[in-house]
């Protein structure tokens, strides 16, 4: 399992655990090192230490998930990668140029080995949560706080 790493500063690339409650399901998202958010994940998860677990399978399986690096319905472009057909990460948000694209797709498959984890759960009610969908979650971060 992914230990919890130090607290982090706005350095570096790093997965950052977020639910909309404290008894609510955990999902990841990694964030560059000006904290844009790269990717996130789609899985749910029980606990931030199932979430951690979950995270270190990510990295175990990275190599043999399939990326797919598609056109959206607006016109922009966007990268997924599948575990068994179904979407299991999403690109942050969308790009202008598929080259972009598929560059930040790249990125982030580089970027995840040496990522660190948060050591804290980020908890918001900001949050909008479209998992039963599978649609795009909607991040926000105005009243957001963290808690172990």
């Amino acid at each position: 399992m992914t230990e919890p790493g130090p607290p982090l500063r706005s350095s570096g690339v790093h997965f950052q655990l977020f639910s909309a409650g404290a008894e609510l399901p955990v999902r990841w998202r990694l964030l560059s090192a000006n904290n844009r958010e790269m990717a996130r994940g789609l899985a749910e998860y029980p606990s931030p230490d199932e979430c951690r677990l979950g995270i270190d399978a990510l990295r175990g399986e990275l190599a043999r998930l399939d990326p797919i690096v598609r056109r959206t319905p607006g016109h922009q472009w966007q990268w997924e990668l599948l575990r068994s057909g179904r979407r299991f990460v999403v690109a942050g948000h969308t790009f202008d140029r598929q080259i972009r694209c598929a560059q930040a797709l790249q990125h982030f498959l580089d970027s995840v080995p040496q990522a660190q984890v948060a050591a804290v759960l980020m908890v918001s009610d900001y949050r909008r949560w479209h998992s039963s969908s599978g649609r795009a979650l909607s991040v926000g971060t105005r009243r957001g706080r963290s808690v172990l």
